[in-house]
């Protein structure tokens, strides 16, 4: 496949705001395991950062650093999204093809972090709820999808509008694998271009439907298998190879890591090169994500980009 002929690179998934709290202490000291059928509890924080995030703003900005290329996101906006669209906007990510919602909040997701790095969160799907309501009938084969995790129903229509049109694109299905079922899940990987996940979602997978790497690349699926600092697996049906992780001096936050991988592998493809180069890059760009907090707050330069990608190696 050519992925220098499509015009553009189209980010199906989240948009979102992260709040993020520290709490000093660990939470176990504060639940009484005899009362755990009626908890009436709050926590003081030290510590509270909001950020920008979503699947779908991780994949196009990171896509964005290393391709000039057409980005642009499929997703939903609430009435407050102003903060978020203002970034993507500055970065040049096209959003004509978003729903704006006047009524809901943008997703949002808030979490507790304890001292043992225990955490609980609470998810806001919101505006999210309506990314289903975007007329997709504007998507031809000049774009490459990238399917991210995202609200049931907006994920959905995606991923069956892609595969009544035999529109190309890149399955991630993530965080979906607690409510997807096995037929629509199944369905989403025969069809892909490339599988990508970590190495528990894609073990989870295998397991749950009873599959093997071989015989999925043997249908013509492309298995990536990110492994954090160890760096990623891939596998097709010619070729298998392994690209080592970029040594960070100082690992902050993994968060995002994954999103920027994907961002990358395919900016770098649209850029003609090959699939070993492009998890190369991969890899190189989700390394300054976990430098920092948040997911798009680092902010690299290619000559930045280029130094790590000279340091990576292929085994």
């Amino acid at each position: 496949m050519n992925f220098q002929h499509f015009s553009t690179l189209l980010v199906s998934g989240s948009l979102a705001y992260d709040e993020i709290m520290n709490f000093p202490d660990t939470f176990k000291e504060y639940f009484d395991p005899e009362k755990l059928h009626q908890i009436n509890i709050s926590f003081v924080v030290n510590k509270l950062t909001k950020h920008l995030g979503g699947t779908a703003t991780n994949i196009a900005y990171n896509a964005s650093l290393y391709s000039k290329k057409n980005v642009a996101i499929c997703g939903a906006f609430g009435k407050d999204h102003q903060t978020l669209s203002t970034f993507l906007k500055k970065h040049n990510i096209d959003l004509s093809h978003c729903h704006f919602d006047k009524a809901l909040y943008t997703s949002t997701g808030r979490v507790i972090t304890d001292s043992a790095d225990n955490q609980i969160w609470g998810y806001y799907y919101g505006a999210s709820e309506h990314a289903d309501e975007i007329d997709l009938s504007f998507v031809d084969d000049s774009y490459f999808i990238v399917l991210s995790a995202n609200h049931k129903h907006g994920f959905l229509a995606m991923q069956n509008y892609c595969i009544t049109n035999q529109i190309p694109y890149l399955y991630d299905p993530g965080m979906t694998l607690t409510w997807i079922d096995d037929k629509d899940l199944l369905e989403g990987i025969q069809h892909a271009i490339f599988l990508v996940g970590n190495d528990y979602e894609m073990g989870r997978i295998y397991k749950r439907l009873s599959l093997v790497p071989g015989e999925v690349t043997k249908s013509g699926t492309i298995l990536i298998t990110t492994l954090g600092k160890e760096g990623a697996h891939f596998q097709s049906a010619d070729e298998t190879f392994s690209v080592a992780g970029y040594p960070v001096k100082q690992l902050v936050d993994p968060t995002g890591a994954g999103d920027a991988f994907r961002g990358g592998l395919i900016s770098a493809l649209r850029e003609g090169a090959s699939f070993r180069e492009a998890v190369v890059v991969a890899n190189a760009i989700a390394s300054f994500v976990v430098e920092s907090h948040g997911t798009v707050n680092h902010a690299p330069t290619r000559s930045a980009i280029a130094k790590r990608i000279q340091q990576l190696s292929i085994s």
